[in-house]
């Protein structure tokens, strides 16, 4: 199955409560957010970036989807909250081009792998990062300001498959280039309702 980038809305009192709670782990699902009981309290805080990481040590492939526990949250869908939007597997190359690199770089326009305040006491697949409403501003004026033509200007196919961007080996085909430019209008029009809504988000790799 592929791996994708879940963005999912969060009221700004429900940020407030999963940052309130040192030690604790979690990870967001369709209806709310779970605590995953089974992981150490220690190591999220100022982690560095886990993309490299994480496809090294899956070789590429999505883990087995675990049963979800009882969420500790059940989202607001009168206030927009729950609502998704994801990147498909568009998300290696979208960093890219925002970044000029295959993982890390400069918030905000990093901020699918760097940035925000962890909600998981772990790294990699289903590690989630949540964003307040005042950063949700902020990374959707960046990516606006970016625009459609810097994430065509970035595009490079040839090094895009030297650094083996997942998914791995696919950057020379034209197609490509387009599926990332509709990922980012996704993702701006996404952020920008949570703007106007006043609303955070969380990102998690899935």
């Amino acid at each position: 199955m592929d791996l994708i980038i879940q963005f999912t809305a969060l009221k700004p009192e429900t940020i407030d409560k999963l940052l309130a709670g040192p030690g604790r782990s979690y990870f967001v699902t369709a209806t709310g957010i779970c605590e995953d009981s089974e992981e150490s309290a220690g190591g999220a805080a100022g982690r560095a970036t886990t993309w490299s990481r994480l496809l090294g040590a899956i070789g590429l492939a999505r883990p087995p989807e675990p049963a979800d526990p009882e969420p500790v949250h059940v989202f607001d869908p009168s206030v927009g909250e729950g609502e998704r939007e994801d990147t498909g597997k568009a998300w290696h190359g979208l960093h890219f081009c925002l970044t000029g690199q295959p993982d890390g770089g400069e918030y905000p326009l990093a901020f699918m792998d760097v940035g925000g305040h962890p909600i998981s006491q772990h790294d990699g697949y289903q590690s989630a990062r949540v964003f307040g409403p005042g950063e949700t501003a902020e990374i959707t004026a960046s990516l606006a300001d970016f625009g459609e033509a810097g994430i065509r200007g970035n595009y490079d196919s040839e090094r895009m498959i030297a650094e083996n961007l997942y998914p791995d080996g696919a950057w020379d085909d034209p197609a490509c280039l387009d599926s990332l430019v509709d990922a980012y209008r996704r993702v701006l029009a996404f952020l920008e309702r949570l703007t106007r809504r006043g609303l955070g988000f969380a990102v998690q790799l899935t």
